[in-house]
Formats: structure tokens, sequence, C-alpha cells
């Protein structure tokens, strides 16, 4: 459904399909990988992504890295299989309970986020 140009674009900017959507193009310069783009565009307003604490900052990485909500791919891979998606689906209720144990004792109880108050 994607029209020739996006493609040709999008494989400019992803040689080898290594990362994946989304591209953005901003001030002369190509942007790929959701996390890299919204770090980036965290920073460049002036309020970095990630807190000032080393401690902090490395457990709200390891949450974006570990949480289960990002490959919706996998549903659309078996959304006509009956069976295959309700195995997906109990796969990813799995996935979401562990991951909300794994908050419980990670998480920062000294602000209204993830990591406190930053």
């Amino acid at each position: 459904n994607k029209s020739e140009e996006f493609i040709n674009v999008y494989k400019k900017a992803n040689p080898g399909g290594r990362a994946k959507v989304p591209v953005l193009e901003i001030d002369g310069d190509t942007l790929v990988e959701s996390s890299v783009t919204v770090e980036y565009l965290a920073e460049r307003a002036g309020a970095p992504f990630y807190p000032a604490d080393a401690a902090k900052r490395a457990s709200a990485r390891l949450m974006a890295e570990i949480q289960p909500f990002q490959n919706y791919f996998a549903f659309i891979k078996v959304r006509d299989d009956k069976d295959a998606l309700a195995k997906k689906v109990a796969e990813f209720e799995e996935d979401v309970e562990n991951f909300e144990t794994f908050l419980e004792i990670h998480q920062d109880s000294e602000g209204p986020f993830l990591c406190g108050t930053e």
C-alpha cells in the first residue's frame, strides 16, 4: 500500500532494512527508530529524555528496552489465524504481567514518573 517513492526513501534511510519506522527528516538530518527520534526531539527542546541520575537513567533505559508494547507486527502477521492470534495474545498478556512485576520492583516511588521526579 506504500508508494514507490516512500519505499525508496525508506530504503535509503534504512540500508538493509535494519531500522524500523519512523523515519524523520528534520533540518537536513534523517533519524530512524522511535526511541532515537524521541530522545533527539527531547534533547533538541532542552528537555533530556532520561533522568540526570545515572542509576535512574540506566533503569529507564532498561524499562524502555524490555517493555512488551512495541511488537504489534507480530499480531498483524497472525491476525487471520484465530489459533495463532490467541497464542500471541496469551504470550503478550504474560509479558505484560512480567513487566508489571518488574515495574513494581524497580520503579522509583519518589515522584509521578517512572524514575521519580524527572
